[in-house]
């Protein structure tokens, strides 16, 4: 029996098993307006060092927690993890609460709470996070 699904991937992740690629989106950085930080038009990867940050529970999506951390940890970042969530939505508003910034694909920042901005970051040497259609076997 064949499977078809399209889903949220890491293109590291898919390329072993992509079908065909739909969308690819960068990482944005979420914080509040009256952030330092959301002043710039791009932020340097190095610039989250030490800023509280909010993020997605490994429990959620194991694939996604693991391959951000890990490009963000291969950029020399040591994170300030304040609190995870198990849903993007969830972090996102809670940023306009100030209780950290969130790094999202650029598609869950599209409506974004009062008193936040996204923001591209730079220096991320990380797979894009990508929607793409994936078909297999369910055995």
């Amino acid at each position: 029996m064949s499977l078809t699904e399209v889903g949220r991937a890491f293109l590291s992740q898919a390329k072993a098993r992509l079908d065909e690629l739909l969308l690819e989106e960068p990482f944005v950085v979420v914080l509040p307006k009256s952030h330092p930080l959301a002043a710039q038009k791009t932020i340097d990867v190095v610039a989250l060092q030490d800023e509280p940050l909010l993020f997605l529970d490994r429990n959620a999506a194991p694939g996604y927690n693991d391959a951000l951390l890990g490009a963000l940890s291969a950029a020399g970042l040591v994170l300030n993890i304040v609190q995870e969530f198990a849903e993007l939505s969830t972090m996102v508003g809670l940023v306009a609460s100030h209780l950290g910034l969130a790094i999202v694909p650029s598609s869950v920042a599209i409506s974004l709470p009062s008193g936040t901005v996204a923001r591209p970051f730079t220096a991320l040497e990380s797979p894009f996070a990508a929607w793409c259609w994936m078909e297999g076997d369910t055995q």
